[in-house]
């Protein structure tokens, strides 16, 4: 809550800091910590650490929101953030079962050398997530900030172009890396195999990243019940795809089932969006008239 009234907010030097300092303070006290308590379990050390680390950060810079609380309770707000809050956090849990459904399974129907090539190719197409989750962070203000439906449309498209553009090259760099790991023999020959699986996996976080700004659209026109359903349909084919294809094609059936459903959540989120925009824009209405 604190990162978002940051962004909200768009105090981007408080933000910065307090990023960095979970960063190094996290890993610097971690560290220290499971050095000077040895004899200990290392893992209950670590959490224990975290979890100080980022108490004392939150209350070092909670000041910041303190300072702007207004002291008072709108009930109407309340109901109306409830309404739109409520569907989103119930798709989230349709999410797990897409984000991980693919390592369920695979876990079923391949070894450890196989899931170990799999989850480095997860690891090296995160990159990608990291970066659509920040730019959104910082989109989000932006996006609802206008309130003119017609600036707003081609202000995402814009951005959805040159999103694209960077995330095809930073996807190709990370292809690139990868290759010259295994030529340098800096990632073990095993994991060879990642080269082949890793464009697919790739793909799908880029269509994701483009879904995700789109998504906003439902909750722009105060339809967030349909981020629900959204979830529920892309779980099921999800499932399906899952018990289809890892059988046949293990890592490669799971990385296919992730593309697909994330090519199927930005069909419905920008069906979905267009589909609205027409409702509550009519079709030849001038781009100077502002949005109601």
């Amino acid at each position: 809550m604190l990162t978002n009234f940051f962004y909200t907010a768009e105090r981007i030097n408080p933000i910065r800091k307090y990023s960095l300092y979970r960063v190094a303070g996290i890993h610097a006290v971690s560290i220290l910590a499971m050095c000077l308590f040895r004899g200990g379990d290392p893992i209950r050390i670590r959490l224990a650490a975290i979890g100080c680390t980022e108490l004392v950060l939150l209350l070092a810079f909670y000041r910041n929101y303190i300072g702007h609380a207004v002291k008072s309770i709108d009930a109407a707000l309340l109901i109306r953030c409830l309404r739109l809050a409520f569907p989103v956090m119930l798709g989230s849990l349709f999410s797990i079962i897409i984000n991980f459904g693919d390592k369920f399974f695979l876990e079923k129907h391949a070894d450890y050398k196989v899931l170990s090539v799999y989850y480095l190719g997860v690891a090296c197409a995160s990159v990608v997530a990291l970066l659509s989750t920040s730019l959104q962070n910082v989109w989000l203000p932006l996006f609802f900030k206008e309130r003119d439906l017609s600036r707003n449309l081609v202000k995402t498209n814009r951005l959805v172009g040159r999103l694209v553009r960077a995330l095809v090259l930073l996807s190709l760099a990370a292809v690139v890396s990868v290759a010259a790991g295994l030529q340098l023999n800096l990632i073990p020959q095993r994991y060879a195999g990642v080269l082949s699986v890793l464009p697919l996996l790739l793909a799908g976080q880029v269509v994701y990243c483009v879904a995700l700004l789109y998504s906003n659209y439902l909750v722009y026109f105060e339809r967030t019940a349909f981020i629900l359903w959204a979830g529920l349909a892309v779980s099921i084919i999800s499932t399906g795809l899952n018990l289809l294809l890892i059988p046949l094609w293990k890592i490669y059936g799971a990385a296919a089932t992730l593309l697909i459903s994330n090519t199927c959540y930005l069909g419905i989120y920008y069906f979905l969006a267009m589909h609205y925009k027409k409702k509550r824009m009519p079709i030849y209405e001038s781009a100077s008239q502002p949005y109601q």
